[in-house]
């Protein structure tokens, strides 16, 4: 890959494997030969150029950066900290970058796992979620019982009936038997 000579001097520094890390950020309503960046702090205007330059061989016209504060927080001894300011940097490209459409199938990145939760978190009964959708909130009377309460009531009437209950796994020795001791001959 051949580099055009660039009307300005770029930067000598060889890095194979940087010690940083970039991340191009999405902002809404931006000019498509625009890009924003959030950069390390010690990262100056010339470094993200000549990144851009020798990485993805994008030529930049213009950089402006900015620090952005972040809110302060109260550790556990109640002093009151602020962190590091999040550097922000646009980039002005000479050819326009259009980001490609969001997926709308997302299923080659959601695990079962992440399936599950989010069912869960969407069945789960969410105040809010209902004060938008009917303006009031329900009694609980008026809801009725969670599926889980109603396995929950039927597991203890099936353990009430029947005196026992079983659930498929071995019991542990060391609460079957009461002279049990860890590492020695029962």
């Amino acid at each position: 890959m051949a580099l055009k000579l660039q009307p300005f001097r770029t930067g000598t520094n060889q890095i194979y494997l940087p010690k940083f890390a970039i991340a191009l950020l999405r902002k809404g309503g931006q000019r498509p030969n625009f890009a924003t960046f959030k950069v390390p702090l010690r990262f100056n205007k010339f470094d993200l150029r000549d990144y851009l330059l020798h990485a993805y061989n994008i030529a930049v016209l213009n950089v402006r950066s900015q620090l952005k504060p972040r809110p302060t927080h109260r550790k556990k001894n109640g002093h009151m900290v602020r962190p590091l300011p999040a550097k922000i940097m646009t980039v002005e490209m000479r050819q326009p970058f259009v980001w490609p459409a969001r997926p709308t199938d997302i299923t080659p990145w959601v695990s079962e796992s992440d399936k599950a939760r989010r069912k869960a978190i969407t069945q789960k009964w969410n105040p809010q979620r209902e004060l938008k959708k009917t303006g009031t909130l329900s009694l609980r009377d008026e809801r009725g019982p969670d599926k889980e309460k109603i396995a929950l009531r039927e597991a203890a009437a099936q353990l009430l009936k029947t005196g026992s209950w079983k659930n498929g796994e071995g019991l542990d020795p060391k609460f079957s038997n009461p002279k049990y001791r860890p590492g020695k001959d029962i």
